[in-house]
């Protein structure tokens, strides 16, 4: 999954006007509403779509969206979880299409998923049509059209 933006800092006196001029879908009203508190800290949502037009390169559009849901057993240790989309449309080719789900237990410095130091113990499933595959993006799956990957990632605020 491509994220555009991770982490948006707004900060607004009295009588400030602010105004965020993107493409429709770039997640504007998510975005806002996360900064006015109105979205639960325990899940995030990402969408976007990207349209590539460049002189000597086929037109390109791209489509992602994504959630990350996260069950807090206590203030450091949750049960995470993630589920995406992502489909890549270039000119004159099939869409390029991928699925994934993505299951894990994480430890923080409390009960946001914007809590940081944390440390995520993960394992992802992916699908995958023939058109991804032939893009290259099948990496040590080879031919296949699914897999299943596991790992540790850590997060940290600098």
């Amino acid at each position: 999954v491509l994220h555009a933006v991770e982490g948006v800092d707004v900060t607004l006196d009295a009588g400030d006007l602010m105004a965020i001029v993107v493409e429709s879908g770039s997640g504007k009203s998510v975005s806002m509403l996360a900064v006015m508190g109105l979205l639960p800290d325990t899940a995030t949502v990402t969408a976007g779509y990207r349209h590539l037009d460049q002189a000597g390169s086929p037109v390109q559009k791209d489509f992602w969206l994504g959630a990350r849901p996260a069950y807090h057993i206590n203030n450091v240790w949750s049960l995470v979880s993630e589920v995406g989309y992502q489909q890549v449309n270039v000119a004159g080719e099939d869409a390029r299409k991928l699925a994934k789900v993505t299951l894990g237990t994480q430890f923080s410095m409390g009960r946001s998923v914007w809590s940081r130091p944390s440390i995520r113990f993960y394992a992802t499933y992916a699908k995958w049509n023939d058109a991804a595959n032939g893009a290259g993006t099948n990496g040590v799956f080879g031919s296949k059209n699914d897999g299943l990957t596991y790992g540790i990632q850590v997060e940290a605020w600098w």
